[in-house]
This record gives C-alpha cells, sequence and structure tokens, in this order.
C-alpha cells in the first residue's frame, strides 16, 4: 500500500504503549518527527567543542606530498556530558508528549533515573538515534 503525504505526515503523532519494567506499568511514546530530531542533535552538539585543523606541505598537482597535519580538538567534557544530559530529556519530553498530554523538560529531570533511562531507551530505539554498533563494526576494514 502507497501512504499518501498526509498518511505520512500523520505517522509521528500516533502514540503507542510500551512497557516500563522499573515502573511497573506502559507509558505512551510517540516516534519523532525529524525537526524534533535535529533539535535533539542541536542541543547534543552543542557540547561537542572545536576541532581546529591545521595543514601544511607541497602541493603537486592537486596533491599533498610531504605534508605535515596538525588536528586540535578541543572538548569541555562537563559541557559536553550536560548538553548529552539535556538532549536525552528532550527527547523523552518529546516522544511522552501527544494529543493527550505534554511534558515540560523539568517534569521529565523529575522521573527516578531508573525509569528515565528506560523510557529514554525505548525512545533511542523507537527513533533509531543510536547507531547500530554491531553493523558498524562488521563493516569496519580489517588491516
Amino acid at each position: 500500500m502507497v501512504l499518501t503525504k498526509d498518511e505520512i505526515l500523520q505517522s509521528p503523532k500516533d502514540a503507542k504503549e510500551y512497557e516500563i519494567e522499573s515502573i511497573g506499568g506502559s507509558v505512551k511514546l510517540r516516534i519523532l518527527s525529524q525537526k524534533e530530531i535535529n533539535e535533539i542533535q542541536t542541543i547534543e552538539s552543542a557540547g561537542l567543542g572545536v576541532l581546529e585543523s591545521q595543514e601544511s606541505g607541497r602541493r603537486i598537482k592537486g596533491k599533498t606530498t610531504q605534508g605535515q597535519f596538525n588536528n586540535i580538538t578541543k572538548i569541555n567534557a562537563t559541557k559536553q556530558i550536560a548538553q548529552s544530559a539535556k538532549a536525552k530529556i528532550r527527547a523523552v519530553a518529546l516522544s511522552l508528549s501527544n494529543e493527550e498530554e505534554t511534558w515540560k523538560d523539568t517534569e521529565v529531570e523529575q522521573i527516578p533515573a531508573p525509569a528515565f533511562n528506560e523510557i529514554y531507551e525505548k525512545v533511542s530505539e523507537i527513533n533509531q538515534l543510536s547507531p547500530d554498533v554491531e553493523s558498524e563494526v562488521d563493516e569496519f576494514p580489517e588491516d
């Protein structure tokens, strides 16, 4: 069955129930839109820091020979951890919010840690936020 534009655009608003063992019940989570995922990724990337790259060397026919590359990455670990936490909180708040109720980030921060982690794991799974590490390892070239 070929979906219409309206059906495709409607799909992120439909919430489904997911069992959360740590709270002994289920929660309704919805799939996030690409705009919402971009928002989450922007929040998280704000903590990544700065990459400075310098290149020196001779170029012959557009190729660098006898070149030297200096890369300096500056990461504030405290800021990166804080931004990652904010992104996770935002992802959970957006996914819990549906036509019946809206969650604020400050409310999500009050969820007990075991329940929050379990809910975030489900949010991450249904939105494919985490890379499939096994397939990436399988695709990594060997020496």
